[in-house]
């Protein structure tokens, strides 16, 4: 069955009014083509609006019309068209793929704890069992040099590395309470497998109620608790499959809370994800970034059901140990069955997305290991035309997304990445645990 819905702009002063193509439910496969029969034969954009997959059109010049072609299965409800309130001056103007489709994905500003780990007993930090905090890490790696080739080096870094590590203590960074005061290195091997033995292994002892952390697995409940690390950028490509990804429901009459998932698992293809700490407040306030991640693809899994994740040559059995097991399976609340979180992969530099790839920012360690604070950004770092608040300088609560579109994405990202250079980091694209 086909059907044709054309749209026709009236004009609003010297801009275009704007509508919505929008299915009550499409899959983006179900798009067949797009034919322009527009006077300047200019398409502005045509968009794929985030999951509840919605099309939309958009336009800058004064008159035209357009026919947008559908393929749809029997079973889809109708087209409808309805209003959307926004200027077509208020965005940039953007150039379709070569399918004809340009996604709407979302930009995202994930705060976690910045707080840095200190040495339990004498130089080693043991499996942490509270809050998230980061670390100073060194690694074995490779990064991106400024001509695009990837070197290998021991990088300098901040991340998540929540298992045991040795411990240095850094000279001369004392008195500034951004730098650095401690150099991690991971120790390994990590445990075998279980949490139980992990924890025996670690000396790990059951931690009381963590509240406001990631709300997945041991971060939460009494319980025996090993933190995960996530995100995780170890291995062959950087990996988030957990934090803030469901919430805990509180039920009428009932013991337990039930599990609902949040937008954060259900990213398109392409979203970026900037994980890092608020410091300061008011006109002070900055992000504290330590990872940058683009969304490449991604593994849906139910929380409940850890053993049921399909076997992925990128899911290596370093990130298995040290953090998904470590917050799976969730048994603090009821799971529905059809609960579905996702892991997803991070875009690598040998397969990015629109250009994009993962990275932390880091620096090649040369000699005596010196400290560096996490890349500062703020609002006005990060300006699109017509855009505002993509970035919340003093945000401390729940991630903040923000709706752009492919082209959008990767002049923020390239926006960060400059930032970054600025600080004196390369972008660090894959850490190993193992030299």
């Amino acid at each position: 069955m086909r059907s044709e819905t054309n749209i026709e702009n009236t004009k609003a002063g010297s801009d275009c009014q704007e509508r919505i193509v929008r299915p009550a439910f499409a899959p983006r496969e179900m798009v067949s083509h797009i034919t322009d029969e527009s006077s300047s034969g200019i398409i502005v954009a045509f968009m794929l609006r985030g999951s509840n997959h919605s099309y939309e059109v958009q336009w800058g010049i004064e008159k035209c019309t357009w026919h947008l072609n559908f393929e749809l299965n029997p079973h889809f409800p109708a087209l409808r068209s309805v209003p959307l309130a926004l200027s077509g001056a208020s965005r940039r103007k953007q150039t379709p793929s070569s399918k004809g489709i340009l996604m709407v994905i979302n930009f995202v500003q994930f705060p976690h704890p910045g707080e840095e780990h200190s040495p339990d007993v004498g130089l080693v930090k043991k499996w942490n069992t509270g809050a998230h905090r980061r670390k100073f890490l060194c690694c074995p790696g490779e990064y991106v040099t400024e001509s695009g080739k990837i070197k290998e080096a021991d990088l300098l870094f901040w991340g998540e590395w929540e298992p045991p590590s040795d411990v240095q203590v850094l000279q001369g960074a004392a008195t500034d309470k951004l730098m650095p005061q401690w150099l991690h290195r991971p120790q390994l091997p990590l445990p075998d497998s279980g949490l139980a033995r992990a924890a025996a292994s670690s000396g790990c002892k059951p931690t009381k109620q963590i509240k406001g952390t990631c709300g997945g697995g041991h971060c939460a409940g009494e319980k025996v608790g090993l933190q995960n690390t996530d995100p995780f950028v170890f291995g062959s490509c950087f990996k988030y499959f957990i934090c803030k990804q469901f919430q805990r429901i509180r039920q009428k009459n009932k013991t337990k809370s039930l599990a609902r998932s949040t937008w954060l698992s259900k990213l398109e293809r392409g979203s970026v994800i900037l994980f890092g700490s608020t410091h300061g407040t008011g006109a002070n306030a900055f992000f504290q970034l330590d990872t940058v991640f683009v969304v490449e693809r991604s593994i849906s899994y139910n929380p409940a059901k850890p053993e049921n994740l399909p076997i992925d040559p990128l899911v290596d059995p370093d990130f298995l140990k040290a953090s998904f097991h470590t917050a799976l399976p969730v048994t603090d609340c009821v799971v529905p069955d059809d609960l579905e979180l996702r892991l997803y992969l991070g875009a690598t530099i040998e397969k990015p997305v629109n250009g994009m790839y993962s990275f932390s920012p880091a620096k090649i360690l040369k000699g005596e290991p010196k400290g560096f604070s996490r890349v500062r950004l703020q609002s006005k770092d990060l300006q699109l035309p017509g855009r505002s608040n993509l970035l919340t300088n003093n945000l401390n609560s729940a991630p903040k997304k923000s709706e752009v579109t492919e082209n959008e994405a990767r002049a923020l990202w390239d926006a960060v990445l400059s930032k970054c250079l600025d600080h004196g980091c390369v972008p660090g694209v894959r850490f190993h645990l193992r030299p």
